[in-house]
């Protein structure tokens, strides 16, 4: 039994003597001087280049693709034409509908006449009225059959509705079958291309339209291009974390039109507030208590706690209004690790 008391004692006195052996952390302390300075509020974020104006056009039917008169990259003029179906079948079933309107003409005029005499003695009875209805119905019908296959034999070329470029071609190669629902030229137009970015909803409010922005691109990493917020989105969207923003459409210059090109990626920044020559300190020297805001000055190798008012801040500086002087000095790092009045060596 006294072995065993033995043994926890010396164990105890180790651990002891460890304890106090142990050294105490300690923290780097760094120190700067308050200077004057110039700072800038912004918002920043990733978007792509689009044009304005993007159309896809399609066919109205499906049919055989006999002609394609443009390729990708291709600079097309507004009612120019793009490509074109076969339409020895749709001239063939045009014809057929205007021999059936031909014929149906004939009986619809023949009607008429049969009881043109009928008419003139107002004996018209309610028989006679409904073939004559019928017959009107019938005219009309052949009539609608013959002006869709006329709009049938139109619509198998299409248009550019644009001045623009062609950017993608559905199928590439005439001389295959397709079906309209997924045969298409897709059109943009250089002329007005816009860069495209969501913001937060809780950044959207400090933005309007006519705000001056600046584009970086991935392809001209070492440009800055002007930019003007052009409108806001009304309607929220996802954002990519799964939060809530707006798109904002930015609009670019003309002059770039022939560098700029849809699908670039880039990165966009909005000047949103900016002071010149006010004093500036690190944001991480800037503490807050329940009596407000502080932070630590170097007073004679000590720590004093000094209550400051701050005005606007990014992410790296904070305006100080009140509270210090230029060239004050003020713990800078590991300030929330500093006591009032501890001394620092």
């Amino acid at each position: 039994m006294k072995k065993k008391w033995l043994i926890i004692g010396i164990i105890l006195l180790l651990l002891l003597v460890f304890l106090r052996g142990r050294k105490r952390p300690k923290f780097s302390f760094e120190t700067k001087k308050v200077e004057r300075g110039n700072i800038e509020v912004t918002i920043s974020a990733s978007g792509t280049i689009k044009s304005e104006t993007e159309v896809k056009v399609q066919f109205q039917t499906s049919g055989k693709l006999a002609w394609l008169g443009v390729k990708e990259g291709d600079k097309v003029k507004k009612g120019q034409a793009l490509a074109s179906l076969d339409k020895q079948d749709l001239k063939k079933r045009f014809e057929k509908e205007m021999n059936d309107y031909l014929n149906e003409r004939w009986d619809f005029e023949q009607t008429q006449d049969d009881y043109k005499a009928t008419k003139e003695k107002a004996l018209v009875t309610d028989s006679i009225k409904r073939i004559l209805e019928k017959a009107q119905f019938d005219l009309n019908n052949v009539v609608l059959d013959l002006e869709i296959s006329d709009l049938a034999v139109k619509y198998a070329t299409i248009y550019s509705p644009i001045n623009g470029i062609v950017t993608k071609i559905e199928p590439p190669l005439a001389g295959v079958n397709v079906v309209y629902t997924t045969a298409y030229i897709e059109l943009v137009d250089p002329n007005l291309m816009e860069f495209e970015a969501i913001i937060d909803e809780t950044e959207v409010a400090k933005l309007t339209e006519g705000q001056k922005a600046t584009i970086t691109l991935d392809a001209f990493p070492k440009e800055e291009f002007p930019a003007e917020i052009k409108r806001i989105s009304f309607k929220a969207t996802q954002t990519t974390s799964g939060g809530t923003g707006f798109t904002v459409y930015v609009s670019l210059p003309e002059n770039l039109i022939n560098k700029l090109k849809s699908g670039f990626n880039g990165d966009m920044k909005v000047i949103t507030n900016k002071k010149e020559n006010v004093l500036l300190v690190p944001n991480e020297a800037v503490l807050e208590d329940e009596a407000g805001t502080y932070v630590f000055k170097l007073s004679k190798n000590k720590a004093k706690k000094s209550k400051v008012e701050i005005g606007i801040a990014n992410d790296e500086l904070t305006e100080i209004i009140s509270g210090l002087s230029e060239n004050d000095f003020i713990i800078s790092k590991n300030a929330s690790l500093v006591k009032d009045g501890q001394k620092l060596n």
